[in-house]
């Protein structure tokens, strides 16, 4: 969760709005109550082919005309600048 910057609270909310419109199933693990699993209701299921739809229709826009050295330079330079933001938080922390 960390990686994401995002904490419980705020991943909690967001499932509990996913489980108010019925996008999601939240089920407890007989063993161990703690513990919880989710997975997509039917109605979410059937979101998921228009979102995965979308999202390549949307990726195929934006990567357009980008040559596919460019497209790896980018993520080569995106990945550093991750690196380097992660690393200087790291830094922060201690």
């Amino acid at each position: 969760m960390e990686y994401f910057m995002l904490d419980k609270g705020a991943i909690a909310r967001t499932l509990l709005k996913l489980e108010n419109k019925e996008l999601i199933i939240r089920t407890v693990d007989e063993k161990d109550q703690r513990k919880k699993f989710i997975q997509l209701s039917p109605k979410g299921y059937s979101l998921k082919t228009v979102c995965s739809n979308l999202l390549c229709t949307w990726h195929e826009t934006l990567l357009k005309n980008i040559s596919e050295q460019d497209i790896e330079v980018f993520e080569r330079v995106l990945k550093t600048m991750a690196l380097n933001v992660t690393s200087n938080l790291e830094n922060e922390e201690s």
